[in-house]
């Protein structure tokens, strides 16, 4: 997939899973709740991100590899 905002990032739909829980969260004017739920939210997508990826080398091995080169994992803009 190259188009769309796999133009820019690998996972898009985990960023924006993650975006939702904290901002769910950040309503809730619940600060321990805002932290709790960033870092286990986060901790969950990157152990999924890191099981995916290994797939996807192992399937495409270096179409892949090529792919992700070209792309951040989550945040165009930040190394």
């Amino acid at each position: 997939m190259t188009s769309g905002p796999y133009r820019w990032v690998r996972h898009p739909l985990y960023l924006g899973l993650f975006l939702i829980g904290v901002s769910m969260s950040a309503l809730m004017a619940n600060a321990p709740g805002l932290a709790l739920t960033g870092a286990l939210v986060a901790w969950a997508i990157a152990r999924r991100v890191r099981e995916e990826e290994g797939a996807m080398e192992c399937v495409l091995g270096g179409r892949y590899r090529t792919w992700a080169r070209a792309r951040r994992r989550f945040l165009p803009f930040l190394a």
